[in-house]
């Protein structure tokens, strides 16, 4: 399962949609600072 799948999956058993956009924005932010930790590294 790729990731729009599993955020698709996430949306569609997420009733209350300003938890889904918290969930979203803190997903967001990892892969951001992750990205972010891996071009410092490289």
């Amino acid at each position: 399962m790729n990731t729009l799948e599993k955020l698709e999956l996430l949306s569609e058993n997420c009733s209350d949609r300003t938890e889904l956009d918290r969930i979203i924005g803190q997903l967001l932010n990892i892969t951001l600072i992750n990205l972010g930790n891996r071009n410092r590294i490289s």
